[in-house]
């Protein structure tokens, strides 16, 4: 069976970490491809061979299309798993004009979650011709069948994966030097932050949890790693409230094994999260959690067990469970080991075992 996977794009994303995973790992199957449709400002690399970008940064051109036609007769390709909206469109022209028998799976990362009408209306008018959706938590699962009750049959629950060959603690970097250029004293506790710099990431609740953080406590620093359209934003509230002491932003990271060796603990404060991956990323470090109570990430964290969660948006619960993992030694090391129990089941060897029988 030959699959072609199909994405937006291949910048930053839980998507687009997902798919470098399922690709890197699998270099010698020559089954498997990936088809990007756009191009963006930073773009991950993927160590693939079957990997097609199309050099274009429109995003609502459809010239793409006719460059999927020929993988597709060239590699006679079986299935159309689809990353994000705009690869869903594109899959249901190909089945509707040129392809009808090719199986479609949209692989629900979280569009669900968002208040797009375009998105919704298109499901609405498409989902007869979807073969499987595949999503990505039972949360996203409970809102496409909220949406859709018909979809019940043809959903299937994967959630995310983290490559535990690269995030483990094994891995761990001394960076007792980069610390020291950074600006930061041997004594202090350094959180993280790290993520897509929009709205919904809770950054500003981070931030203003740490506003009361330095008052009592001005040994506690941030670094903020991740790049978005809040990136202004973002700077203009730590110059604004004075959290340049305390607050470091250090823009996009592409080794995240370097990052999470320089923290203390990892903050994922999102409005809503489909599943996420960053905390199971640094609980695979050793880095205890702290997580927003929303669904898809409550199915990884559960509270006082492998993390704390906090009410979203309640930025003096955050500053509270902040408190906690500072003052309490044995809570943090608890949460790091029961951390470390519980990402191992979100292997990406198991993941792609269940794909593979996903794909029949």
């Amino acid at each position: 069976m030959k699959i072609l996977h199909i994405i937006d794009n291949l910048s930053l994303g839980g998507a687009q970490t997902l798919v470098r995973g399922i690709f890197d790992c699998q270099q010698e199957n020559k089954d498997i491809f990936l088809f990007s449709l756009r191009e963006k400002n930073i773009k991950i690399e993927i160590n693939h061979s079957n990997v097609f970008n199309f050099c274009s940064t429109k995003k609502y051109s459809f010239l793409p299309l006719k460059k999927i036609k020929e993988i597709i007769r060239k590699e006679k390709i079986d299935v159309l798993h689809c990353h994000l909206f705009r690869s869903y469109i594109f899959a249901y022209l190909l089945k509707i004009f040129y392809f009808p028998k090719i199986k479609i799976i949209i692989h629900e990362h979280g569009q669900i979650f968002e208040k797009n009408i375009f998105y919704k209306i298109f499901l609405l008018i498409t989902n007869k011709k979807i073969d499987l959706f595949i999503a990505c938590s039972h949360a996203t699962r409970k809102l496409l069948i909220k949406f859709l009750p018909k979809l019940n049959k043809k959903i299937e629950v994967l959630h995310n994966f983290v490559d535990l060959d690269y995030f483990n603690i094994d891995n761990k970097i001394d960076t007792s030097l980069d610390r020291e250029k950074l600006g930061l004293d041997k004594d202090d506790f350094v959180f993280g932050f790290a993520a897509r710099i929009i709205k919904r990431k809770g950054w500003k609740n981070l931030l203003m949890a740490f506003q009361g953080v330095v008052k009592y406590k001005p040994n506690c620093k941030l670094l903020i790693a991740g790049d978005g359209k809040d990136k202004g934003r973002l700077l203009k509230f730590i110059e604004k409230n004075n959290l340049g002491n305390n607050v470091y932003f250090l823009g996009y990271i592409s080794d995240m094994c370097w990052f999470y060796s320089l923290i203390d603990c990892f903050i994922i404060p999102s409005h809503f999260e489909p599943m996420g991956i960053t905390e199971m990323e640094a609980q695979s470090m050793g880095v205890p959690v702290i997580a927003s109570n929303v669904d898809g990430l409550n199915e990884i964290v559960s509270n006082n067990e492998n993390g704390l969660l906090f009410e979203v948006g309640n930025v003096s619960d955050l500053l509270e469970k902040i408190r906690f993992v500072c003052e309490d030694e044995v809570l943090r090391n608890k949460l790091i080991k029961n951390g470390l129990e519980s990402v191992s089941l979100y292997s990406l060897s198991g993941y792609l075992e269940k794909l593979k029988k996903i794909y029949g």
